[in-house]
């Protein structure tokens, strides 16, 4: 099972704890170094959303079509 892979990972300790019980193996489900994964799942951190930034436009996503720039002509 991939979540034993990435036990470390809290997202996955759910699963962990539920494969553990039914393999009987519930001495590994403790806050102990001996064990994998702790009892109860730690409450979420909130994501820390970046400031807001300002889409800029290109050439794909909608820049406004100037048209190239004339060279002056040479004076004879």
């Amino acid at each position: 099972h991939k979540a034993f892979l990435r036990y470390h990972d809290p997202d996955n300790w759910p699963a962990l704890r539920r494969a553990l019980r039914r393999m009987g193996r519930c001495d590994l489900i403790g806050n102990g170094k001996l064990h994998l994964v702790p009892p109860r799942q730690p409450p979420r951190r909130h994501q820390v959303v970046p400031a807001r930034t300002q889409a800029f436009a290109t050439q794909h996503n909608g820049l406004a079509h100037t048209p190239p720039r004339r060279r002056p002509r040479k004076v004879r």
